[in-house]
């Protein structure tokens, strides 16, 4: 899954991304939280424009705000969920992303006493710890995660715009850390996945593959 990223990139950087002749207007933000304001570019009315949505998705026929509880989407079933099957045909979108994180748990040897034994020395024992991992693309371009995304109307008809990320079967490198990861598109297809008149599964569903390993690198954050 995917429930922290980055967008570090400033504005300039954005536009030079998608050819955008307008400022998108985000500030560079370190780390992204499930139900903050994140930027996306989509396809509205015929035209690419780039806009703030909500990251948690729900859908327009929902009678309550799902909140964080759908910040992803498995892309293998799209078009068979209910809750995806309009955005996925109709309102596809892109998230651009400096790097995503991911928590492990790993055995680590700390230490159990601070009162050293006959040695002179304290008592280690292992004990699992969670360690965050950093994931950039080896060439320090952005990372377009796939999204859909539609509009949520509450009941005294307030409109909010929410998104969640589409995440496949991890690659050889992302399956050490966790057994997802986001959907990115390569820049050869973000027209396709963008064009509001294609909404046929097949042509779609092959775009949804995880990304080359070797264009990822991995930190200790």
């Amino acid at each position: 899954m995917c429930a922290r990223f980055q967008l570090a990139a400033d504005s300039q950087a954005l536009i030079d991304a998608f050819g955008l002749p307008f400022e998108p207007g985000i500030a560079p933000r370190q780390e992204i939280f499930p139900t903050d304001p994140v930027l996306v570019v989509a396809s509205m009315h015929k035209n690419v424009v780039a806009t703030h949505m909500r990251w948690g998705y729900t859908p327009s026929w929902s009678k309550v705000d799902l909140g964080a509880k759908l910040i992803n989407a498995r892309s293998e079933t799209l078009s068979e969920r209910n809750t995806f099957r309009h955005s996925f045909a109709r309102r596809r979108c892109l998230l651009p992303a400096s790097a995503y994180f991911e928590w492990r748990l790993e055995n680590r040897e700390v230490l159990a006493s601070f009162q050293p034994d006959l040695f002179g020395e304290g008592h280690t024992v292992l004990k699992k710890v969670k360690q965050k991992y950093r994931f950039e693309r080896a060439d320090t371009k952005l990372f377009m995660f796939a999204g859909v995304w539609d509009t949520w109307i509450a009941a005294d008809g307030t409109e909010l715009d929410t998104v969640a990320i589409l995440t496949c079967n991890p690659n050889y490198v992302a399956a050490k850390y966790h057994h997802r990861m986001p959907v990115m598109l390569d820049p050869e297809n973000h027209d396709l996945w963008l064009d509001e008149r294609v909404n046929s599964d097949e042509r779609l569903q092959h775009l949804l593959r995880p990304v080359d390993a070797g264009l990822i690198k991995v930190f200790a954050a």
